[in-house]
């Protein structure tokens, strides 16, 4: 199976360094990734893939450890079969929410932080554009990530995603169907 990994800012994040009371938190994450399969391997089902998302927030610092503020989310992961005039299936999901922040400096370079988001998700899949019936849904949503950061700058962080825990409760429009996933994240390093 041959694999293309494409990585624009793949799982990069920025943030704004030392949380200093009365001041503001900026950060970002963005990430890539696209995937061509030759039919072999056990792959045959799918030809290609693309994923990508974008999370922006901004919060006030209270003082040095504590951050409260507002985020957002968007993800998009699409599919599409190797046969001849297979559909491009999309999945597309928005979230928004408040999040809280506890961070601990280290040293001048290094700080630690815990952030708990919860929010309101929303999301359906297409088919070459058009929305799959009883696809939409809306969802709560609450997570716990664990960060390191390495100050790089005065005023700008990057930032080490170690992993996570999460849990999302989905509820589709126009059907009886919901489902709660909690998931464990970790990092896969290829």
């Amino acid at each position: 199976m041959k694999k293309l990994f494409l990585s624009l800012l793949a799982c990069g994040s920025i943030a704004a360094a030392n949380a200093q009371a009365g001041s503001w938190l900026l950060y970002g994450q963005a990430g890539v990734t696209a995937n061509s399969y030759d039919g072999r391997g056990g792959a045959a089902g799918t030809a290609n893939d693309i994923n990508w998302y974008a999370t922006p927030g901004i919060g006030y610092q209270f003082d040095n450890h504590w951050t409260l503020g507002l985020y957002t989310q968007y993800h998009n992961a699409g599919a599409k079969g190797n046969a001849v005039g297979s559909s491009w299936i999309r999945t597309n999901d928005w979230e928004i929410g408040v999040f809280t922040r506890y961070t601990e400096n280290l040293n001048k370079i290094f700080s630690i932080y815990g952030q708990l988001n919860a929010g309101f998700a929303n999301g359906n899949t297409t088919s070459d554009g058009r929305v799959i019936n009883n696809s939409r849904y809306n969802c709560f949503a609450i997570g716990f990530t664990p960060a390191i950061t390495a100050n790089v700058h005065k005023g700008l962080a990057l930032v080490f995603g170690i992993g996570g825990i999460s849990y999302g409760n989905r509820a589709y429009e126009n059907t009886n169907n919901s489902n709660g996933t909690f998931s464990i994240l970790y990092r896969d390093w290829e």
